[in-house]
């Protein structure tokens, strides 16, 4: 009751510039599958299209965590940095039942964001994503979360979610989720 709009939009900053320098735009080049090429032009050369998502630093030594999804099958993949490089990033890892990559970039001076626990935030609690939909830089949404451990049937294996109604858009994915 005694929060003033001040106040409210100095905890948005605040959270905005502590993990913003760690949030990475990620471009990802793919080549037409076959299925996907015209018929009528037999010998047609493969066309490279682009896709788009976010990640975030987890280590000082280059490792970029994002979703599996934005990277699956990609034939290069460029990483944005906070600072404006341009790097080329590659796979070391994936898991498909959680949609976790792990990507790997070699740069100096990168900003880990500082990890959360999950599991003591509360439903209720403010979160913000960062991210870069749409191709902007580190943009910031702000909603709550709103449920924990909730489990969604995906193939033959069961995942466990944190739920929130913070507006995403296309290219946030891969982005963090902080409080």
């Amino acid at each position: 009751r005694d929060v003033s709009l001040d106040t409210l939009s100095q905890a948005y900053q605040m959270v905005s510039a502590a993990a913003g320098p760690s949030v990475v735009h990620i471009d990802i080049h793919r080549t037409m599958d076959d299925s996907i090429k015209h018929p009528e032009l037999p010998g047609a050369p493969s066309i490279l299209i682009s896709d788009q998502g976010s990640g975030v630093v987890v280590d000082r030594d280059g490792y970029i965590l994002t979703n599996r999804h934005v990277v699956f099958d990609s034939e290069e993949i460029s990483v944005t940095l906070s600072d404006g490089r341009v790097v080329d990033a590659s796979v070391i890892g994936s898991d498909e039942p959680t949609d976790l990559a792990l990507l790997k970039v070699d740069a100096d001076n990168l900003i880990p964001i500082r990890w959360g626990d999950s599991e003591s935030i509360q439903v209720g609690s403010p979160v913000w994503a960062i991210g870069s939909p749409f191709g902007l830089d580190r943009t910031v949404t702000f909603g709550i979360l709103s449920g924990k451990h909730r489990v969604v049937r995906a193939k033959d294996r069961y995942q466990d979610f944190m739920q929130s109604d913070v507006a995403v858009n296309p290219g946030n994915s891969g982005g963090p989720l902080v409080d």
